[in-house]
């Protein structure tokens, strides 16, 4: 998954794109943008159809803790589902481009 970040107006911009497999390096930026005093906000775009569970619950928790020491804002530019969806529903607001597929947290079981 691409994930990229900028800072606009001491708003902390971060992508979450694509599959979630790894979380590793949203989750770094989770963690800078929450101890750096000079980002007033953080803003998660996502297009994303969400991923493996554990880091999908990984940025649950990392956003859901952020939220307490900085607004959280979430805009759904393409598809936010399953994973995606879990992770960025703990935001304090959340923004959709009226074309965008926002889904359902799921897991589907599949066994013999």
């Amino acid at each position: 998954s691409a994930n990229s970040s900028s800072n606009l107006a001491n708003l902390e911009r971060i992508d979450l794109k694509g599959e979630i497999f790894d979380s590793s390096a949203v989750l770094e930026k989770i963690i800078n943008a929450k101890n750096d005093s000079n980002i007033k906000g953080v803003l998660f775009v996502i297009d994303s159809p969400g991923g493996a569970f554990a880091p999908s619950m990984e940025l649950a928790l990392a956003i859901k803790d952020l939220k307490i020491k900085k607004p959280v804002l979430v805009y759904a530019s393409g598809t936010m589902a399953s994973g995606s969806y879990l992770a960025g529903v703990g935001a304090n607001k959340i923004l959709a481009n009226p074309a965008s597929f926002i889904g359902s947290i799921g897991v589907i079981m599949q066994g013999a």
